[in-house]
């Protein structure tokens, strides 16, 4: 005899529907693959994104440097006259890397002077005080040019163990005589 009312079991057509008890939930797979990708979406893809946009950011930065660099020694290695303008060089830099942040910081350019020999070679312990030294017979006086630019990147994602703004630098030295 059937029973009838809110005691009585479900019907045989609708023993799927409603899994009885502890062993009928452990059993039941439906929804598994949903939260196992929320899961690995959140602890995995998740950070792994985040650090690819930071990363980005660096690069992006980085190569901005370096576009001020080498803008700025191009314009100093292109004729006697630009390479001891400092403020030209300055703006090159400035010019290379382009707007919009982070700012751009440039060094003052640093000149060094050096005796060479004629085959090319610097002749030891020759470095000059100045443009007007002068070198002995058979050496000619060689002027060197540092470029230094540098910029302090901010993150997009922060993390607690690392510092939310980078600093990054280049530089190049280059003989403009």
């Amino acid at each position: 005899m059937a029973r009838e009312g809110p005691l009585a079991r479900p019907s045989s057509c609708c023993s799927d529907a409603l899994p009885r008890g502890r062993r009928g939930l452990a059993s039941d797979r439906r929804g598994a693959i949903a939260v196992e990708t929320a899961l690995s979406f959140s602890l995995v893809l998740l950070p792994l994104f985040l650090g690819a946009a930071d990363v980005a950011v660096l690069l992006a930065t980085r190569f901005r440097l370096e576009a001020a660099v080498r803008n700025a020694v191009f314009y100093a290695y292109s004729s006697a006259a630009n390479a001891q303008s400092v403020t030209g060089i300055e703006n090159a830099a400035t010019s290379g890397y382009g707007s919009g942040g982070p700012a751009l910081t440039v060094a003052t350019p640093t000149f060094a002077y050096y005796c060479i020999e004629a085959n090319g070679t610097e002749a030891t312990g020759t470095e000059e005080s100045g443009s007007s030294a002068s070198c002995p017979t058979g050496q000619s006086l060689a002027t060197w040019l540092t470029v230094s630019v540098s910029a302090s990147a901010s993150l997009p994602v922060t993390i607690a163990p690392f510092p939310a703004t980078v600093p990054l630098g280049a530089s190049a030295t280059v003989r403009v005589n």
